[in-house]
């Protein structure tokens, strides 16, 4: 499946729902920062902070699963991924 229908099926889920798994996270994630940014022109002082808080729970679920490879992590870190 080509990387844009990928990001168009997890902007299907996220916001509207939590996100499911860990591409889905980080997809809200850069959604809400260029939001954020764009809206409020706040490039270098907006920070979402701890977000490996909020990050990890889903990676680990996912690394334990061995649904999260090393290219797939290298894929979803990608903006265009």
């Amino acid at each position: 499946m080509p990387s844009w229908k990928k990001s168009r099926e997890v902007c299907r889920q996220v916001p509207a729902h939590a996100p499911r798994n860990f591409r889905e996270a980080l997809q809200i994630l850069l959604v809400s920062h260029l939001a954020v940014v764009t809206e409020l022109n706040t490039w270098d002082s907006f920070c979402p902070g701890h977000l490996d808080q909020h990050l990890y729970p889903l990676y680990q679920r996912e690394i334990d699963a061995g649904s999260l490879t090393v290219n797939r992590r290298k894929s979803c870190s990608s903006v265009s991924g």
